[in-house]
């Protein structure tokens, strides 16, 4: 499959537009359409790796092994663009060759933002990550160009032109021409997920530079990366076209940042949640490199649950709650201590509330708004509740009162 479009498409590759840009070049057929939804599942799986190394409390024998798994999905991802015809190219040499690339501000920038230092531990996290950045400016010079736009360093606060831009944060941003009082429309959207309105009315506050933040009361942005103007009159309709198109394929394959995800909370709801955003890709490496621990778990838990579990198997079941805990927290799922969490709702739909400190009770209140049933005297030892991981419940003699189905989402107190 391999053709005199290789060469173009490999600095595309494991970027944000990598899927609409091979498609639209390979052509679609059905042998193309499979390579290349396995080369969005291996990359989303190599995110979700390059999450979980970003902890500073990741214990030297789990970052090693957390390493391998990366190693792994990129001989996996390496063999999809293969059989696409694509050549990679990798530096073996410089564990930084990518992050190297940048500038140094935007070195800075990306290791704020992913809240490692630049030390040999997280070179692999800073360096895919620098590798992101430089695809997420190729890709955004690329459509410009496409798109009628050309770079500028600076946007008078008055002129009379649109703007569409890049921050360093990893916003996109499009401002309209202003109008006869100055206000000028705008889209928003960030790819790390939005904290902001996708769209609204602002009055710029100064002028808009490359490496300083849009200024506005509505909206005031991380430093601008890329600042483009289109080169001809634009209709605004016609900008938005283009925002969206990038929006669309910025998101579609974008990594996520560990900036505030282990935190995330659901819109409108007070739990934490069990999925943080393009988390499918972190579950998936935890059910693959895990498979064989939850396995065990649903036929020790299942034999609990029939009253058939010997003593032997109980503190198996128990070892195995800590080793799921340990694995989902390390991929970066939410967790918090009991004495911290309130209540939480398990993947069966089944609510626990926790009251009292010492004792602790627990009330379990059944799927659907069944019968409430109180389980009194618990003590979870060292297990912390974690997303997508199970809970054992203890009484305070040692006896195992319940094992839950892995915890979906909790109420911290």
């Amino acid at each position: 499959m391999a053709s005199d479009h290789s060469s173009k498409a490999g600095w595309v590759l494991r970027q944000p537009l990598q899927i609409e840009s091979l498609r639209r070049q390979l052509g679609s057929s059905e042998r193309t359409d499979e390579l290349l939804r396995q080369v969005q599942h291996y990359r989303e799986n190599l995110d979700a790796v390059v999450y979980a190394l970003s902890s500073r409390e990741l214990a030297s024998d789990r970052r090693q092994h957390l390493l391998e798994i990366l190693q792994r999905h990129r001989v996996a991802l390496d063999g999809c663009l293969a059989s696409l015809g694509v050549p990679v190219g990798r530096s073996p040499i410089d564990p930084l060759f990518h992050f190297n690339q940048l500038d140094p501000t935007v070195r800075t920038h990306l290791a704020a933002i992913l809240g490692v230092p630049e030390e040999p531990s997280f070179y692999e996290v800073l360096d895919i990550k620098a590798e992101e950045y430089l695809s997420q400016y190729g890709a955004f010079q690329a459509v410009a160009e496409q798109e009628g736009f050309k770079e500028r360093r600076r946007l008078s606060r008055t002129a009379r032109q649109g703007a569409l831009m890049l921050t360093l944060s990893g916003s996109l941003i499009q401002i309209s021409e202003p109008d006869a009082k100055g206000g000028r429309r705008y889209l928003y959207q960030n790819i790390y997920g939005n904290a902001h309105p996708p769209e609204g009315v602002l009055l710029l506050d100064r002028d808009v530079k490359v490496g300083h933040r849009v200024h506005s009361v509505e909206l005031t942005t991380s430093p601008v990366r890329v600042l483009c103007v289109p080169k001809r009159a634009v209709p605004w309709h016609a900008q938005v076209r283009t925002f969206e198109r990038l929006a669309r394929t910025f998101t579609s394959l974008a990594g996520r940042s560990s900036v505030g995800l282990a935190g995330e909370v659901a819109a409108g709801s007070p739990f934490r949640l069990a999925r943080r955003p393009n988390s499918s890709a972190a579950e998936r490496v935890l059910k693959q490199e895990y498979g064989e621990g939850f396995g065990r778990f649903a036929r020790l838990r299942q034999a609990f649950v029939d009253g058939e579990a010997e003593g032997k198997q109980e503190a198996e079941i128990l070892t195995l709650c800590h080793y799921l805990q340990t694995a989902a927290r390390e991929l970066g799922f939410n967790a918090r201590p009991v004495e911290e969490v309130s209540e939480f709702v398990t993947d069966e739909e089944h609510h626990y509330r926790i009251v009292g400190d010492r004792p602790r009770s627990v009330v379990k209140q059944l799927r659907g708004g069944g019968p409430e049933v109180v389980l009194l005297n618990i003590s979870v030892g060292r297990q912390v509740v974690t997303c997508n991981a199970p809970l054992a419940l203890i009484s305070n003699d040692g006896a195992l009162i319940e094992i839950t189905a892995p915890v979906q989402r909790f109420r911290v107190r």
